[in-house]
C-alpha cells in the first residue's frame, strides 16, 4: 500500500477493477432508461356540460422517475406501469396527475392536482371518470388511493365520487377505493 506522499502503479485493469468500472454494463441502465413509455392512452378528451373541453395528456416520466429507472430495474418497472398526466381545460395547462397499475386489479392513483384558480369546475371529477372508463377497458377491479384524513375536502370529493375508505395504513392516512366490478 501507498504511502502519503507516494504514487501507486496500477496496472490499467487492476486500476479498472479497483474504481468498478470493469465488468460493468454500461448500455443497460442507458438503454432501460431511454425507452420508459408507461401505460395507458397518449390522449383522452372530454367535452364538460360547461363546454369546456378537458384533456388529459399523457406525458413521458420526468427527470425523477427517468434517474431511478437509470439505477434501478424495479424502478425502470415501475415506471413502464405508470402514467404521468397533464391535464389541460381550453389547451390550458390546469393540472397534472400520476396513475400506477399496481396489479391486473389494481389502478392507483398517487396524484391528482387541479390548479387552485381553476378547481370548482368539474375537472378532477372529469379524470375520475376517464380512469374509471379506462379501468373498465383495462379490466381492472378497482382504483385505490390515500388521503390525509385532515383533509375533509379531498376526502369529501373522493366519496362523493364514490370512493370508500377501506383502511388506515398510517398515522393520518386513509386507504380508499372505488370499486370498478359492480
Amino acid at each position: 500500500m501507498a504511502r502519503l506522499g507516494e504514487t501507486q502503479e496500477f496496472e490499467l485493469g487492476e486500476a479498472l477493477v479497483h474504481f468498478g468500472v470493469k465488468g460493468m454494463k454500461w448500455g443497460v441502465r442507458k438503454e432501460r432508461a431511454g425507452t420508459l413509455e408507461g401505460f395507458g392512452p397518449g390522449e383522452t378528451s372530454r367535452t364538460l356540460p360547461n363546454g369546456d373541453v378537458l384533456t388529459v395528456t399523457k406525458q413521458a416520466p420526468g427527470m425523477t422517475a427517468r434517474t431511478k429507472a437509470f439505477f434501478s430495474a424495479a424502478s425502470a418497472e415501475k415506471t413502464q406501469h405508470s402514467a404521468d398526466l397533464v391535464i389541460s381545460a381550453n389547451g390550458v395547462a390546469v393540472g397534472n396527475g400520476r396513475f400506477i397499475r399496481k396489479s391486473q386489479d389494481e389502478l392507483y392513483l398517487a396524484w391528482l392536482g387541479v390548479n387552485e384558480e381553476s378547481r370548482g369546475r368539474g375537472y378532477g371529477q372529469a379524470v375520475f371518470a376517464s380512469a374509471i372508463n379506462h379501468g373498465q377497458a383495462m379490466g381492472v377491479k378497482k382504483l385505490t388511493l390515500r388521503v390525509d384524513s385532515e383533509t375533509a375536502d379531498a376526502r369529501h370529493i373522493y366519496e362523493k365520487m364514490g370512493f370508500t375508505v377501506t383502511g388506515n395504513p398510517g398515522a393520518s392516512m386513509l386507504k380508499m377505493e372505488y370499486r370498478l366490478d359492480k
